[in-house]
């Protein structure tokens, strides 16, 4: 699946490219390139579905649907309504701003995150506090556990800092450590980034 997804990715980053910025004005053009790139993709690596989505600027010129979006009815992918949830690669948004901050000057990797929250404070249940490097190798220590990540409806949604105030996760063990995947981790840096900037 990663192999596909790196494909299509390469695929239509050649699209994205100044130089082929005409091309993309041919509608029938572009959909045959993608609609081969995404059904190859998809049949060898055995991808139930996708959906394709292409802006030039600030208009959508491309937008399908590949595959099901239930393999079990043979449900069609709809680009308009099927959910494709993406997860953990918004994690990647947080660790990029943070090494912003850090290139700005404004935080430290090796510094207790107390130092950067506003809103929240970690206790210090261990001698060795908590840091931004900790946080971004996944050994701050905390506990695993959801604490209002989800909603159903949008008004039901809380700010995280709210959420932190209201129910921290414990630190259960020693920062650095064991690496242990934290969404709660991820949170607090995403809360730093708010706070900081």
């Amino acid at each position: 699946m990663r192999k596909a997804a790196h494909l299509l990715t390469a695929g239509l980053l050649i699209l994205s490219h100044p130089s082929n910025a005409a091309d993309i004005g041919d509608t029938a053009e572009l959909e045959a390139f993608v609609d081969g790139v995404v059904e190859v993709g998809l049949r060898q690596h055995n991808i139930a579905g996708a959906v394709v989505a292409i802006t030039r600027d600030d208009e959508v010129i491309f937008t399908r649907g590949y595959g099901y979006s239930d393999v079990m009815t043979e449900a069609p992918v709809d680009p308009e309504r099927t959910l494709f949830r993406i997860g953990s690669v918004t994690k990647l948004f947080t660790w990029t701003a943070l090494m912003q901050l850090y290139e700005q000057g404004r935080i430290d990797l090796d510094t207790d995150i107390n130092e950067y929250l506003e809103t929240v404070e970690i206790p210090d249940t261990f001698a060795e506090p908590v840091t931004i490097a900790d946080l971004m190798t996944h050994t701050g220590g905390f506990e695993d556990r959801i604490i209002g990540l989800f909603a159903l409806e949008p008004a039901a949604m809380r700010p995280y800092a709210r959420l932190l105030g209201e129910d921290l996760p414990a630190r259960v063990r020693p920062p650095g450590r064991v690496s242990s995947y934290s969404n709660h981790g991820v949170g607090i840096a995403g809360l730093i980034v708010e706070d900081v900037s």
